[in-house]
């Protein structure tokens, strides 16, 4: 014996109600019969007709539930992917010197921007060479490091990493009549945003250093805000 749902149950029982009260209100009679048998081959044809509609609509749902499960999947794996592609284009580093002159020095005036003209590593585009700065694509904490050396006097040469004009680290090297000086180096970990400016410059004492291969520059992105 099949099984109605509660809705076609309900249907089932008024319509037997209404059948019971026409047989009770009339006289019994073969076109009565006819017409209430009738009414029942309807009324189990109605109750079948909704059962399958109501089928069919779980069916419906089913799919409709199943699809958006998909699609919350989907959207999931694109996010996913999103952000991948996003760290991977927030890979920031650069590495510059002078490449290989001998003899080759340079010569700065105070607080001059020291170029360096090289440029063996650039991810992200951030160092110009031109202007000797390094310009923050992305937010975030970034380490610098600096090494030179410096002339054949006996002065002290400084040069320092600044950050937006701001001085962050300074590195020395001491002048020596009897070789080219020596070498002098720093480094600084700072937290940058976006479009800030990053360059090496002279502060002061012996204005001219041993560029080729002995100075260079560079810096990374340890990681973004």
């Amino acid at each position: 014996m099949s099984m109605h749902s509660p809705k076609t149950m309900q249907y089932l029982i008024i319509l037997a109600f209404l059948t019971t009260a026409i047989i009770a209100n009339k006289p019994k009679r073969t076109d009565d019969a006819n017409n209430v048998a009738a009414l029942e081959t309807l009324l189990h044809k109605q109750a079948a007709t909704i059962e399958s509609l109501e089928a069919r609509l779980t069916a419906q749902d089913t799919k409709l539930l199943q699809q958006q499960a998909t699609l919350q999947t989907v959207l999931r794996e694109q996010q996913s992917m999103d952000a991948r592609i996003a760290k991977q284009e927030q890979v920031v580093g650069f590495y510059t010197d002078f490449g290989y002159k001998p003899y080759h020095d340079v010569t700065m005036k105070t607080f001059e921007t020291l170029k360096f003209p090289r440029v063996l590593t650039n991810s992200g585009n951030g160092y110009n060479s031109t202007t000797g700065i390094f310009t923050t694509p992305f937010s975030g904490l970034y380490t610098f490091q600096l090494q030179f050396s410096g002339g054949t006097h006996n002065d002290t040469t400084q040069l320092s990493i600044s950050a937006n004009s701001l001085t962050v680290a300074v590195a020395y090297s001491e002048g020596d009549t009897r070789d080219q000086g020596s070498q002098g180096s720093c480094s600084a970990v700072v937290h940058l945003v976006k479009g800030n400016q990053v360059s090496v410059r002279f502060l002061s004492g012996n204005p001219m250093i041993w560029a080729s291969r002995l100075a260079s520059f560079s810096g990374v992105l340890v990681h973004s805000d």
